[in-house]
């Protein structure tokens, strides 16, 4: 299942939430990957907005390469060197570990 993040949030939250409108270099993979692809040259870095899990906010984002986490509903700039597509997992790398990636 291939969802773009388009012109709304997955899963969908606050209809007055409007950031997500303007970003439009991301897309879900499966319910629990969202994928950033990099869309300019020469860049070590990338940044990236990460949305709101619904109404569970407790739950991370965590960063597939490094394990660092991070909060949804807010723009983070990660590593990006040129073998790494931005990834990030819904949840812990323990149920990443664990096979809960899709």
């Amino acid at each position: 299942m291939l969802i773009l993040l388009r012109n709304s949030e997955f899963p969908p939250r606050n209809p007055d939430h409007n950031h997500s409108l303007t970003v439009n270099h991301r897309y879900m993979f499966g319910p629990r990957l969202l994928v950033a692809p990099i869309t300019a040259a020469n860049v070590s870095e990338w940044t990236v907005y990460l949305p709101q899990t619904g109404s569970n906010t407790s739950e991370p984002w965590t960063y597939w390469w490094t394990n660092q986490t991070y909060a949804g509903g807010r723009n983070v700039t990660v590593p990006a060197p040129l073998e790494h597509i931005p990834v990030f997992h819904l949840g812990l790398r323990k149920e990443i570990m664990e096979g809960e990636v899709f």
